[in-house]
């Protein structure tokens, strides 16, 4: 036998026997006459069921049966009721028909309420006391009795305590125990208990006529065929009428309906259900003075007698609460009551009296519904008891002897309540949390909220909030007052939700209890609509909870004079009710996790918030979906308090360049419900591996590192050069797989780095021992070594002419950039040696070659067999830009093979189009300006463009130059040969110019320079500087500079005319001596028109230029006119006179010339007339003298004597002329052409002379017509320009 740790004393054991009052039995009462019996089965058995009907006196008489067999002494006699109301009426009335006060040898017990004291023999409680006391007391050792009063009911609490007394009653062998029960489940309980003897009892003193007003159901709860029933009892005859109603708001609009009727009329009308106040309550269980209507919910069914009943007025109905597994929804439900109900129900209208029992349905109704209430156990969640069952170590919800043990689906709704507020694991095992919750005697989820308030430092908050929530709601809200009172209430409204009202009510509360009288607290609790007896309640539940966490929990709650943040205490009640949670939706209605929807009630302060995050207290379908005790929440205080339940899904991982972490887009939800749609997260600590693959991919081989590293720069310039290779080759094949550089960074990376700051901190560390680990080489990529020298066939850059232009190469066959890009820079376009770019590179040319080989004709390419032979003897004989590929091709393909293959005969758009070049013109903001494969066309396009940029570049470029300053009236030093290229520097390009002298003003800067000045001396050569200074004192108007040109033609005319300066600067007048010796030859100037003084100057120009050139064509360099300048003074007689002999010459062949064309002549020699003038006027027009180049100026003259002798002989010259006319078909088309690309226009201007005089070569043979020229001379000159 297991020790009782409440054995009393035998001192204790005499005064208590002692105490037991006088016992009497009402013989009126029908279990009077079966008190033998039910003793006799007491003395016999443990167990005894007692079948007694309503109103046979059980719940006051059995107790005293069990003081007469001697239980109450040796331990209490404890006497169970359904309900609180039950509780109190029985043990009042027990109390008084044994004549002693309450609370003394009879007590009671209700949560957080009790009258009882160490002497109490019987003490009436609620089964849920008695249910809490197991967990301490598993045997119930303080009882030696218990009586189960209403056990049909079958309640959770009722089912649970069944199984335990069967327990019990197995290890006690001296307990008793008395369930009573209506017929219809005695049998089961005998049963269930080992076949114990049923004790039957008739309840009925009266017998009760049963009307049916056949009321179709949807009717039965209609206000106004209530109203109409009742009043007609009440016509009937005297006696009160007891009402039976689904719920609180049928009541009340009964009540109000009713009180209109003129049958009504002086008839006391009282509400009764389970909210009531006590006060209200004690009132319907005392003796009326005037008539009677009790309106009831089914608390009256049992249990309860309420005084002078002789009509019950039935509905049929009965709100009940159903939970749902499947939708985790409570559903408190208007349904047909059952049977059994209905006849508890009948029962209450035969106590005094024989009665009425009018129904409003039909006998055939009646026999349609079930014949019991379902039990409670499957209806419910079983969260409560299976984590009692598990605290008290009782086994398993499907194993506990439960009568009608709970399905599968309710036992795992139950564990996973108890997961999800982390009372258990997932194994069931109690957690510590759920360790404190089995200790407070409240629902799993409201002690839940209690922990969470602990941990989050808002106890005192979380404590009044799980007190509200185990109480009724203490805001009043009369029918017929309900706007004033919804008015009132929303003084406690606060806008984060009803929680947070919750606690602004118990402030005000508490102020006014600590404040006011008990009459201004009342007045108070009135003004306000709201329950004194229910605030009490809260406040003694809120005690005895604050108690427990003291004494249980050992923890300090604080005090309640501060509210606490909202977040605090919303995140305490989400730890109870996370799966309250709800998302609102456009159309208003909130969604909770498991899908299932509802609205906000419309009393929430948060009914018309619209707000996005709530959570609730619980969901109800009271035909309307609603959600009660709202409160604001944020997804992430949701995350934060339920994180054991929210589901976590990472997509996308990345790299972050700023933070050089990997991260990923994570979605967090909770069932249907996306807490957090979107958010990056670190990614790398749980998925270590993959981070370091994305870490790899993309800060290494991408490089995104986000930091300097001279590796990266390395690797990058490696990777263009090995990609560089393959496009120029063609050859993808040349590189291995494209995560060869992903390959070697894996190989040298540890495997611990995922983010930039492990490998910084490595690569501090290891590049300090292996400096070149990181660096990759050119062998890296490559499948296998090249075989050749890359560069040299495939370069980077190509010499273009004068310029070095950079070479882009890409393998994408259709592409418009596919092949050899060259990028030429605008102001070098001009530049561009077409003929070069014809020849690619030298790793494409075989092939190209091939290509064009292959667009002959057939009978043509058939010649060329093996066509790689061709190849390579073209190219042993050519080298790379030697000439118009084409050209050279097409005449080796001549000389080779004896056909005749032109240019035209390659049909270029046969040839695949990388075999062209294609050019870029680049402008000098780094913009295309366009690109093509024509690069002759570009050239031309683009001609006056980039001459225009050209000549600006020049013009603003000041420095450069080899002397790097102007010279005004000195050379020092020269450069040895002028004029000389020169390439300007520019950020689009290579401008190519041309330095040379050229004359200008020198006065001004002659003033700045005033101490370079000879005293004693026109000209001092220095021997070794090379210094040339002119003194003051010579015509110091005019000097010589050193500037860039844009042409060489433009350098080359102002080299000569400086230099001629710079001599004429030395000799002026010595050279005008000379000319006013022969001053007869200056009459000749009147044959050019011209002033004396031009006249002049041009002919002193020329004399300097003669002494200058010598008779040369070239300039001289700096040597030979130093050489030059010392014996001047030799040279200017013969220079003067040759000038001077040859204008005479010229002056009277032209004058002999005139005459001969003024000769009457007939009308076919006008063609040759008009020539001769033609010829005449072109070669004589303004300053001829100075233009006329200086070899020809000598000659001149006989060019005049050969068009006089082809005058002379028009008579006859018929062989002449069609020489004359071959000629000028061949040469007037060529001349009228631009000048070609290869001949410069000092040249061309020669050329152009040439022609003029071998064009009357046929006349001028035997006239002394110098210099002579042959025709076939000139064309291989043209040829030659022409390439």
């Amino acid at each position: 036998m297991r020790e009782n740790p409440h054995q009393r004393s035998e001192e204790n054991l005499t005064a208590r026997r002692a105490s037991v009052p006088a016992l009497n039995y009402p013989e009126a009462l029908p279990i009077t006459a079966a008190r033998q019996d039910i003793l006799a089965a007491l003395r016999g058995n443990q167990v005894v069921v007692v079948e007694a009907e309503t109103g046979s006196g059980k719940s006051t008489q059995l107790p005293k049966m069990l003081l007469e067999i001697g239980c109450g002494v040796a331990g209490e006699i404890v006497h169970t009721q359904p309900r609180r109301i039950a509780t109190r009426a029985t043990a009042t009335r027990l109390a008084e028909e044994l004549g002693v006060p309450l609370g003394t040898l009879v007590g009671y017990q209700i949560r957080f309420e009790q009258r009882a004291d160490a002497g109490t023999l019987v003490r009436v409680a609620t089964d849920g006391i008695i249910l809490a006391q197991l967990a301490h007391d598993p045997l119930l050792m303080r009882y030696d009795a218990i009586i189960v009063d209403e056990a049909h009911e079958r309640s959770l609490n009722i089912d649970f305590l069944l199984g335990a007394l069967r327990r019990i009653v197995a290890a006690r062998k001296e307990f008793k125990v008395i369930l009573t029960s209506a017929t219809f489940e005695a049998d089961r309980f005998s049963e269930a208990f080992g076949g114990c003897p049923v004790i039957r009892v008739p309840g009925r003193a009266f017998p009760v006529e049963v009307r049916w007003l056949d009321i179709p159901a949807e009717d039965h709860a209609d206000p106004i065929l209530m109203a109409d029933a009742i009043e007609a009892c009440l016509v009937e005859g005297p006696g009160d009428v007891l009402a039976f109603l689904p719920g609180e708001r049928e009541i009340l609009e009964v009540a109000h309906t009713l009180r209109g009727r003129a049958g009504a009329r002086d008839v006391e009308i009282l509400p009764l259900y389970g909210r009531l106040g006590d006060a209200q309550q004690d009132e319907v269980f005392a003796l009326a003075k005037t008539r009677r209507v009790t309106l009831a919910t089914n608390v009256a069914e049992s249990s309860l007698t309420v005084p002078g009943v002789r009509f019950v007025v039935d509905s049929g109905l009965v709100r009940m609460s159903r939970f749902s597994p499947k939708s985790r929804i409570e559903r408190l439900l208007v349904e047909p009551a059952s049977q059994a109900s209905l006849e508890q129900r009948r029962g209450r209208a035969g106590r005094v009296a024989a009665g009425v029992c009018v129904r409003l349905g039909s006998a055939e109704d009646f026999q349609a519904r079930s014949v019991a209430t379902p039990p409670e156990i499957k209806r419910t969640s079983l969260a409560g008891v299976i984590l009692r069952m598990r605290d008290l170590g009782l086994g398993e919800p499907s194993t506990f002897p439960f009568l009608d043990p709970p399905g599968a689906r309710q036992i795992e709704e139950g564990e996973r309540t108890l997961v999800e507020i982390g009372a258990t694991d997932r194994h069931g095992r109690l957690s510590g949390v759920g360790k404190k919750m089995a200790k407070m005697p409240v629902d799993p989820r409201v002690a839940r909220v209690v922990v969470a308030g602990l941990e989050l430092n808002c106890a005192a908050a979380a404590l009044t909030i799980a007190a509200f929530l185990s109480v009724a709601d203490p805001r009043d809200r009369p029918a017929d007052q309900a706007q004033l009172a919804d008015l009132s209430h929303q003084k406690f409204a606060d806008l984060d939700g009803d929680y947070m009202s919750a606690l602004k009510l118990w402030t005000a509360w508490k102020e006014a209890r600590d404040t006011l009288g008990s009459s201004a607290l009342r007045r108070w609790c009135k003004e306000h609509f709201l329950s004194q007896r229910r605030l009490r309640e809260w406040s003694d539940v809120r005690r005895q909870l604050e108690w427990f966490v003291r004494d249980r929990l050992h923890a300090e709650v604080g005090s309640d004079a501060a509210t606490p943040p909202a977040r605090a205490v919303h995140e305490a009640v989400l730890a109870g009710f996370a799966t309250q949670v709800a998302h609102r939706g456009v159309d208003g209605q909130y969604k909770l996790s498991d899908g299932q929807t509802f609205a906000i009630h419309p009393r929430s302060s948060l009914a018309r918030r619209n707000c996005e995050w709530i959570v609730v207290g619980e969901v109800v379908d009271t035909g309307r979906r609603l959600g009660r005790l709202a409160g604001k929440v944020q997804p992430t205080w949701i995350e934060k308090m339920a994180s054991h339940l929210v589901k976590r899904s990472t997509s996308e991982p990345h790299y972050i360049r700023d933070t050089g972490q990997v991260a990923a887009w994570e979605r967090v939800s909770f069932g249907e419900l996306d807490l957090i749609p979107r958010r990056r997260v670190p990614y790398g600590v749980d998925n270590q591996v993959e981070a370091r693959v994305i870490f790899i991919r993309s800060a290494l081989v991408e490089e995104q590192l986000g930091v300097q590293a001279d590796f990266v720069t390395h690797n990058r310039m490696i990777e263009e050069q090995v990609n560089s290779i393959a496009r120029a080759r063609r050859q993808a094949n040349l590189l291995a797989n494209a995560d060869r550089k992903f390959q070697f960074y894996d190989s040298v990376v540890p495997p611990t780095i995922f983010n930039r700051a492990s490998f910084e901190k490595w690569r501090a560390v290891i590049e300090r021992r292996k400096p070149e680990i990181l660096r990759m080489s050119q062998s890296d990529f490559f499948v296998e070594p090249l075989a050749d020298s890359h560069e040299a066939k495939w370069p980077l850059q190509l010499d273009v002419g004068s310029h070095v232009v950079n070479v882009l190469y890409q393998h994408e066959p259709g592409a418009d950039a596919d092949g050899v890009t060259v990028r030429v820079p605008l102001l070098e376009l001009p530049d561009l040696d077409c003929d070069r770019l014809e020849w690619l590179v030298p790793g494409l040319i075989a092939e190209k070659i091939e290509a064009l080989i292959r667009s002959l004709p057939k009978r043509v390419r058939a010649r060329f067999q093996p066509v790689e032979a061709v190849i390579q003897a073209f190219l042993e004989q050519y080298q790379v830009g030697s000439g118009s590929l084409l050209e050279l091709l097409a005449r080796e393909l001549k000389r080779a093979s004896g056909l005749e293959v032109r240019v035209e005969d390659f049909a270029l758009a046969n040839v695949p189009a990388h075999f062209s070049a294609r050019v870029e013109v680049i402008e000098s903001d780094g913009r295309v300006l366009a690109t093509g494969r024509d690069a002759r066309g570009l050239v031309k396009k683009f001609a006056a463009q980039s001459d225009l940029a050209r000549r600006e570049v020049i013009a603003r470029t000041t420095n450069g130059l080899p002397i790097g300053k102007e010279f005004a009236w000195w050379i020092a030093p020269l450069p040895a040969v002028l004029p000389m290229l020169v390439n300007i520097g520019h950020q689009a390009g290579q401008v190519r110019a041309w330095a040379a002298l050229e004359m200008c003003d020198g006065q001004e800067y002659f003033k700045s320079r005033s101490n370079v000045r000879h005293p004693d001396a026109h000209v001092k050569a220095g021997a070794t500087s090379g210094l040339y200074a002119i003194d003051q004192e010579v015509h110091n108007d005019r000097g010589v500079r050193l500037r860039q040109f844009a042409t060489f033609q433009e350098a080359h005319e102002s080299q000569s005319r400086a230099l001629c300066e710079l001599v004429l600067q030395l000799n002026r007048g010595a050279i005008e001596h000379h000319l006013d010796f022969y001053g007869e030859f200056m009459a000749i100037q009147s044959v050019a028109g011209s002033s004396s003084d031009a006249w002049k100057h041009q002919l002193v120009a020329r004399i300097a230029q003669l002494i200058l050139l010598e008779g040369k064509e070239a300039l001289p360099t700096r040597d030979e006119f130093n050489q030059q300048i010392e014996g001047v003074d030799k040279k200017i007689l013969g220079a003067s006179q040759c000038v001077l002999y040859a204008v005479a010459a010229l002056a009277n062949e032209v004058r002999a010339l005139d005459s001969d064309l003024k000769r009457p002549a007939p009308a076919s020699w006008a063609p040759i007339l008009q020539d001769a003038q033609s010829e005449r006027d072109d070669l004589l027009r303004r300053d001829w003298l100075q233009d006329m180049p200086l070899n020809y100026l000598l000659v001149a003259s006989t060019l005049i004597k050969a068009h006089r002798a082809r005058v002379a002989q028009l008579e006859g010259a018929g062989v002449l002329r069609a020489q004359r006319d071959q000629f000028d078909a061949l040469w007037k088309p060529r001349l009228s052409q631009h000048r070609p690309k290869r001949c410069d226009e000092a040249t061309w201007t020669q050329l152009l002379w040439r022609v003029r005089f071998a064009r009357l070569l046929p006349w001028g043979a035997g006239q002394g017509l110098t210099p002579p020229i042959r025709e076939r001379d000139l064309e291989a000159q043209w040829l030659g320009f022409m390439g």
